[in-house]
Order: structure tokens, then C-alpha cells, then sequence
């Protein structure tokens, strides 16, 4: 009798523990995006969403093909950079060796 109880729970727990898991990622994903969304809308104000281009990087793929401590660091590194004015006269002509001021490129 206890080895057929046994036998029944062990199933329904692997079920269980099966279907959670599951919903356990699909929150992970859900969540992953939620954050890479807020980290994309802060690259697009940034300078830094126009000087990756110039470093050979597609800004769409960035959030996605570079570790996020990383992103994070160079955001912010642009969030608080003292160059913005070097910035804005070195965008769309300057060679990335040309754009070593930068902070966010360098922090990385």
C-alpha cells in the first residue's frame, strides 16, 4: 500500500516541480527583457548609442551581445561624463582612436 502511494506521488511531485520550474523561467525572461527595455531606453538618450557605430558595435545588438555589469558601467559612465561638448564635436567624423576621451568606451 505505501509502495503504491509512493508510486503515485513521486509523478505528481515531478509534475509539480516540472511546471514550476517552467513558470520560474519564463518569469526569468520576462524580467530579462523588462530590464534590457529600461537599460535600451536609457542608451537612446545617451551620446553613447551614437559613438557605438563609430567602435563597429550595432547599438540593437549591444544590450544583448555584451555582459550587462559592463553596459551598466558605460551607461553610466556616459550619464556622468565631463567630455559632452568633445562629444558632440567628435560624433560622425571622429575615428574610434580618435574617441579614446571617452569614458564610457574606456570603462569597459
Amino acid at each position: 500500500m505505501v509502495g503504491v502511494a509512493v508510486m503515485l506521488i513521486i509523478p505528481v511531485a515531478l509534475t509539480v516541480t516540472g511546471i514550476l520550474i517552467f513558470m520560474t523561467i519564463v518569469h526569468d525572461i520576462r524580467q530579462g527583457q523588462s530590464f534590457r527595455e529600461r537599460l535600451s531606453a536609457r542608451l537612446a538618450g545617451l551620446r553613447l548609442r551614437r559613438v557605438l557605430p563609430r567602435l563597429g558595435i550595432d547599438p540593437h545588438r549591444y544590450l544583448y551581445t555584451h555582459p550587462i555589469v559592463d553596459v551598466e558601467k558605460q551607461l553610466r559612465a556616459c550619464e556622468s561624463c565631463d567630455y559632452l561638448a568633445q562629444c558632440d564635436a567628435c560624433l560622425g567624423k571622429c575615428s574610434s582612436e580618435e574617441m579614446r576621451f571617452c569614458p564610457a568606451i574606456n570603462h569597459s
